[in-house]
C-alpha cells in the first residue's frame, strides 16, 4: 500500500478489489467504486472504507493508496520514514 494523505480518497487496484471481495471483505458497489470492511490493525476494526476502484494504481506497482478519507479516522497520524514506522493513534 502507498501512503498518500493529499489524496482525498484512497483507491485499489482492480485485481486487489476482486480478490478482496472474492473473500467477502468487500462489496463491488458499481463499477469503479468499492466498499472494504472488516479491516483490523493491531487488532482493532477500523470503519469500513469507500474507495476507487482503478487501473491507474496497477502503474505504480503497488495494491492500492491509502487516501485522507483512510488517515482522518485516526486521533494523529506519525510517519518515521527512516525507521520504516507508520503510528496510528486511535481516538
Amino acid at each position: 500500500m502507498l501512503l498518500n494523505p493529499t489524496m482525498p480518497r484512497s483507491a485499489i487496484r482492480p485485481k486487489s478489489a476482486a480478490d478482496v471481495a472474492k473473500r467477502g471483505a468487500a462489496t463491488l458497489v458499481e463499477p469503479g467504486h468499492a466498499v472494504v470492511r472488516e479491516c483490523r490493525i493491531a487488532g482493532r476494526s477500523v470503519a469500513d472504507l469507500s474507495v476507487r476502484v482503478t487501473a491507474v494504481v496497477d502503474r505504480l506497482l503497488v495494491d492500492g493508496i491509502l487516501g485522507l478519507d483512510f488517515f482522518e479516522q485516526f486521533e494523529s497520524v506519525l510517519w518515521r520514514p527512516r525507521a520504516g514506522e507508520l503510528v496510528l493513534r486511535f481516538p
